[in-house]
């Protein structure tokens, strides 16, 4: 059955409020942060390279920001002296070997993956075609995929390979992305050390600390507005309950906010009896979209209260899942958005 002009009208904007132009403060900032570091790397004066990591949770917004980035600044290029590229952008495939991660370098740089070349071979392929295409700054996504075995041994020969990169590639400025146990990369290896600069955190926003709160809130107002334009006049949630409910989501990770706006939209799209957004499709959506599969409390089947303990809960939740512990505390977050 065909869905009404007037709801699918409904369903776009709902998605629309979901889109990777989403902004809300804390991505702003580390997206500016980043976009000019590159332009600082892409000036023809630019003499110094900088090896960096860019960490943060699941879902907090770092591969939309550094696929923004590759939007803007990673196109290839044809010209006189052959293809050029100023930014590279790789994911790191699960595994994290050697051979298949520079076998994907050389895919993005538009080389097909060569069979049954040895390590040495594909480590000088890369060297030669970072430097013909005239890369300035390389970005490496899902980091972690390097050291998710865990093994010291696994992860010293994983920082041992990234330190050997950096060497080979001197004309490049790296930037290292990924939930925060990549910087065990960093920690095993005093060399890279020396060559890294420490870790900058992407951190959930903390409900504990007002400026923080008030962003968030902020943010959430937009997607707020969205919900209450899809649904029948007078259905829309209480404002309060709604942001504190779309915090209990990813305790401030604001990926989970979009993930729960397409889950709306999805809700609605699928529900071939309803014109409107309806109460029930964000029940749906929200048990979809939180963090936890497991968890307990739904704000939107129940009337009761969301306290500031289960917000902060939420909050520590998250850091501690990742190892965030020590940004636990002291009235500050070391790394993370400025107020």
């Amino acid at each position: 059955m065909m869905m009404s002009r007037e709801k699918a009208a409904r369903v776009r904007s709902l998605r629309a409020c979901a889109q990777e132009d989403f902004f809300h403060h804390s991505y702003e900032y580390h997206y500016n942060w980043l976009r000019s570091l590159v332009l600082s790397k892409l000036d023809a004066d630019a003499s110094t390279r900088e090896v960096l990591m860019f960490l943060g949770p699941a879902r907090i917004g770092k591969t939309r920001i550094l696929e923004a980035l590759d939007l803007e600044f990673g196109k290839t290029r044809q010209e006189a002296s052959g293809r050029r590229k100023d930014l590279l952008y790789v994911r790191i495939p699960e595994g994290g070997t050697a051979g298949s991660i520079l076998g994907t370098i050389l895919r993005a740089l538009g080389e097909p993956y060569p069979v049954s070349v040895k390590l040495d071979e594909l480590r000088n392929r890369v060297r030669q075609r970072l430097a013909s295409t005239g890369v300035k700054v390389a970005i490496f996504d899902e980091t972690q995929h390097m050291v998710d075995e865990g093994r010291k041994t696994a992860v010293r020969a994983a920082s041992d390979f990234v330190k050997g990169l950096i060497e080979e590639n001197p004309q490049v400025t790296f930037v290292f992305s990924g939930i925060p146990i990549s910087a065990y990369l960093r920690e095993q290896n005093p060399q890279l050390r020396g060559r890294c600069d420490k870790p900058v955190y992407f951190l959930p926003y903390n409900w504990s600390v007002t400026a923080q709160r008030e962003q968030f809130a902020c943010a959430v107002l937009a997607v707020h507005e969205a919900v209450t334009a899809a649904m029948p006049e007078g259905d829309a949630p209480d404002l309060m309950r709604f942001i504190q409910a779309a915090y209990l989501l990813g305790g401030g990770c604001f990926g989970f906010v979009i993930h729960f706006m397409r889950g709306m939209a999805n809700a609605l799209e699928q529900d071939a009896q309803s014109q409107h957004l309806t109460h029930q499709h964000l029940v749906t959506a929200f048990e979809r979209s939180s963090r936890d599969a497991e968890y307990p409390f739904n704000p939107f089947t129940s009337d009761a209260d969301i306290t500031p303990a289960m917000l902060n809960q939420a909050w520590q939740l998250v850091m501690t899942e990742h190892g965030l512990q020590r940004f636990i505390g002291a009235q500050a977050l070391v790394g993370a958005t400025p107020a």
